[in-house]
């Protein structure tokens, strides 16, 4: 009886159906589901596309770390440097001259100077907000008046321009003896100081630098009252 049943035509029939039907449903199914399978895909990649943007716009960072007597800002805020690659580019506006202007409202752009690494479109384009701007915009200042700016770092307000020969320092005391706690500037001025630091260390000196440790020339400008109000500096309106 069992082998009747499995030759019996219309059991096959029905087997065959089944089969077929199943098939016919699984298809149906993948191409159902093929656009929200592209949507979610789509959706991965803007995710991913947004947190590259976002992670590299944090690498131009303009506050340095808490000073000590290790820190030498121009290792990450130099700003001589040819960024036409960066993604992080602000449209530069025109007037009706066709003359760049910034679109943080400081007016026109001032000419680079000669040296300079980089377009003009690369240089302001590349302004992540307004500080960045001011930072470009007092170096720049700085270098057609004919000093040596190596980079600039900004701190409570105030542009710090990176020059060899200056270290800006905080001061401590210890038991009356006035030493310094904390620096930034040239990184190969740092290295000096340091190296000083340690034959001092070597001779059994104290583990720190004081006024009298210091070569005459590097000159030494308290953190307070060293660096520039920007829009002072460049003749800005303050926004």
């Amino acid at each position: 009886m069992f082998r009747e049943i499995l030759t019996n035509r219309w059991f096959l029939g029905g087997c065959g159906f089944l089969i077929a039907f199943g098939i016919a449903c699984y298809f149906w199914y993948q191409h159902e589901l093929a656009p929200y399978r592209q949507q979610a895909a789509d959706a991965q990649q803007q995710l991913e596309t947004f947190q590259k943007t976002k992670d590299a716009s944090h690498t131009d960072s303009l506050k340095p770390a808490p000073a000590d007597e290790t820190t030498d800002t121009t290792e990450t805020v130099s700003e001589n440097r040819d960024d036409s690659n960066s993604q992080n580019v602000v449209p530069v506006e025109k007037t009706e001259a066709d003359v760049p202007i910034s679109p943080h409202g400081f007016g026109p752009y001032p000419p680079l100077p000669p040296g300079w690494r980089g377009t003009p479109e690369s240089t302001w384009g590349n302004c992540i907000d307004p500080d960045h701007e001011l930072l470009k915009r007092v170096r720049i200042k700085l270098l057609s008046q004919g000093v040596d700016v190596r980079g600039g770092t900004t701190l409570n307000g105030k542009i710090y321009p990176i020059i060899k020969g200056i270290r800006y320092v905080e001061w401590d005391r210890d038991n009356g003896v006035r030493y310094i706690s904390g620096s930034m500037g040239l990184p190969e001025d740092g290295d000096r100081l340091r190296a000083i630091k340690r034959s001092k260390v070597a001779r059994g000196g104290k583990d720190y630098l004081t006024e009298k440790d210091i070569p005459p020339d590097i000159k030494l400008i308290n953190m307070d009252e060293g660096g520039v109000d920007p829009y002072e500096f460049l003749g800005l309106t303050r926004q």
